[in-house]
């Protein structure tokens, strides 16, 4: 699922001039959530039709930053 924070996280990576090395960041992370792949819940959510938005306002570089569950 290609979800706004995850295409916000890959256009601002494509964009950066060094890689963003954050404590956390070596670790294997589900590429849905980015939540430590051993503490992943994903399997487990459930699928429900919603008519509903929402508004998340970041910093430029909060996408890059693996705790960034948004």
């Amino acid at each position: 699922m290609s979800h706004a924070v995850a295409r916000l996280r890959a256009e601002r990576l494509a964009r950066s001039n060094k890689p963003f090395i954050a404590r956390g960041s070596r670790a294997e992370r589900c590429p849905e959530c980015r939540v430590i792949a051993t503490h992943c819940l994903c399997a487990w959510k459930p699928r429900v039709q919603a008519d509903a938005g929402v508004c998340l306002l970041m910093h430029d570089t909060e996408p890059l930053k693996p705790t960034n569950t948004g």
